[in-house]
This record gives structure tokens, sequence and C-alpha cells, in this order.
């Protein structure tokens, strides 16, 4: 693998026995034994998989009142992005006038589970099709 000067330094810190995900080219050289990746990006594992969209649940709890329900919608609309957002009650997905979607960050996460409890907010990797 080939890690030219400027990737290098952007991928700083690195550290060694640690796992990242290589965005690159591979290339065939007539000289060489075989073929050769060139490295675009390297991005520590942890982090590739934060930057991921989730699906996220939110438990409402088994009779969510209407006051909770709406700090819930605006947490979610204050916060748009590209992770779904799937709302249950009473352990029944509940059906809403249009598709919701968040970004997710520590910080949106926080303050959902400031509202519905550390064990009401659940995050899963979005499978892709």
């Amino acid at each position: 693998m080939t890690v030219f000067p400027r990737t290098y330094q952007e991928s700083q810190p690195l550290t060694t026995n640690a796992v990242y995900l290589l965005r690159g080219k591979g290339e065939r050289r007539e000289r060489d034994d075989g073929p050769a990746i060139i490295a675009n990006s390297l991005t520590p594992i942890a982090a590739a998989r934060a930057a991921l969209p989730q699906i996220v649940f939110l438990n409402l709890g088994q009779q969510p009142d209407v006051a909770l329900r709406a700090e819930v919608a605006e947490i979610i609309a204050t916060h748009r992005g590209p992770s779904p957002v799937v709302l249950v009650a009473d352990g029944h997905r509940l059906p809403t006038k249009r598709p919701q979607s968040l970004a997710v960050t520590a910080a949106v996460l926080d303050q959902l589970r400031t509202v519905l409890g550390t064990d009401a907010v659940v995050t899963r990797p979005l499978r892709q099709k």
C-alpha cells in the first residue's frame, strides 16, 4: 500500500495495531510483483462507522402523551439528517404522516435520552439494499 505525504498528514494521528477504513484505488504495475493500493484516505474504523447512516428507534412508552410526542417531534425537526427514525409505543410502530429522519450525533442522542430515558433510544446500522 502506498500512502503519499499529503494523505498521511491528513490521516494523523495514525496508531499501530488499529483498524482503518482505506479509500483508494488499485493499480497493476508491470515492473512490480503484483497489484498496488494507492490510499486516498485513512479513517479510524470507529469514526467511519459513526459516519454511516443509522436507524434510530425511539420508544415513547406505553401511552405517550401529546406533550412528549411534541417534544420528540421538535427535536427531530430541529436535527434533520439521513438516519430514519422509527417511533414505537406500547411495543408497536407508530404511523407518521411523513418519514422522519435525524442527524445522529452524540448531543442529539443525549437530548433524546434525557426526554425519553436511556433505554428508550436505540440506534442500529442502516442496512443498505
